[in-house]
């Protein structure tokens, strides 16, 4: 599914069950508009602001890297955001205390990256995210609310909708199950700011393959390697002279390595797991720690402990540009929110 969903090369039997799975689209699509408008119908408001970051396509657009980047900039202005989640482990409920370790075998590795990096964000992790919101705004001092993949939970009103696309070629994708395709290109007239997933290394504008009529903002978002660290230190210029082994559950683990070896990692072999897999013992090649274990911090999270301490770990930031229209217009709903609660209060 994943070479039918992202390769741009396909077999003969791989286009044929393509072919097949095109059959069921519509089927998706009557399905996909009945419980948006059941839950659009039902849809509830929290008190405090709330903003979206989603996208039309399964996996692979850097929805949690561009969260948190979103959200070192807020706490860096002395706002309190916090974030809704589904989460893709078995666990829910609010998380408001100072907790780093969270377990991402209960809540989920996304989840647990989020704790990883920032210890006492509020956070509510579970399927009815209205609910979890209500409570954090009873446990805690929240300026912001986060809805982590939140293009499609249409049951909890949001004021601004952003929306990450991974590439140009996505706008011409098929729709599920034929294709990545969640919703239709058509629905980016919901969204306030839009933007591309771009590999800055070639210097090109991602949006100049796009249509020129948009009612929304256009950015562009890509990583910037930071360094690779393995038992506290810093192993950037090692890797760089000595291949390692990737290990990734990412939904486009290609986009990874085609990163890595712009930067001048080496990678002699990828493990490739299924998008949010478990990671146990067996799937580890024995010995492969010595060969230089290479993760992100997504798979990070959810190494076995015998391994965790020898493993390289990826550290990258995600850039955003232009950053400043969205901030300005998060800062600008905090401070009309404020001004309300002002006015009633008097």
């Amino acid at each position: 599914m994943r070479k039918i969903f992202f390769s741009h090369r396909l077999t003969v039997v791989q286009r044929i069950f393509r072919s097949f799975l095109l059959l069921f689209v519509p089927l998706y699509i009557l399905f996909n508009r009945l419980d948006r408008c059941l839950k659009t119908f039902d849809k509830k408001k929290l008190s405090t602001p709330v903003v979206s970051v989603g996208n039309i396509s399964v996996g692979g657009t850097g929805k949690t890297a561009f969260v948190i980047s979103l959200l070192r900039e807020l706490k860096k202005s002395g706002f309190s955001p916090a974030v809704l989640k589904r989460g893709q482990g078995s666990g829910e409920g609010v998380l408001a205390v100072s907790q780093k370790d969270v377990s991402a075998t209960v809540f989920g590795d996304e989840v647990a990256v989020f704790k990883s990096n920032f210890p006492d964000l509020p956070m509510g992790v579970g399927k009815n995210r209205y609910r979890m919101g209500r409570e954090l705004e009873k446990r805690c001092r929240v300026d912001l609310f986060i809805l982590d993949d939140g293009f499609q939970h249409y049951g909890l009103a949001r004021d601004i909708e952003v929306v990450l696309l991974s590439s140009p070629e996505e706008m011409s994708s098929y729709r599920l199950p034929a294709g990545p395709l969640r919703e239709s290109v058509a629905s980016l007239e919901r969204a306030d700011f839009v933007s591309i997933k771009a590999n800055k290394l070639d210097g090109e504008d991602p949006w100049r393959r796009m249509g020129s009529e948009c009612n929304y903002t256009r950015m562009i978002h890509y990583y910037r390697l930071d360094k690779i660290v393995k038992n506290g230190h810093d192993v950037t210029e090692k890797l760089r002279n000595e291949p390692g082994i990737l290990l990734t559950t990412l939904a486009r683990p290609k986009d990874l390595v085609e990163f890595l070896k712009a930067e001048g990692i080496n990678v002699k072999k990828t493990i490739q797991l299924p998008d949010h897999a478990g990671i146990s013992l067996e799937d580890i090649p024995e010995k492969a720690e010595d060969s230089g274990l290479l993760v992100t911090e997504k798979e990070y999270v959810k190494l076995p402990d015998k391994i965790k301490e020898n493993a390289s770990c990826i550290k990258s930031d995600l850039i955003i540009e232009p950053l400043e229209p969205l901030l300005e217009a998060i800062v600008k709903l905090i401070d009309t929110e404020r001004k309300s609660e002002t006015d009633e209060n008097l």
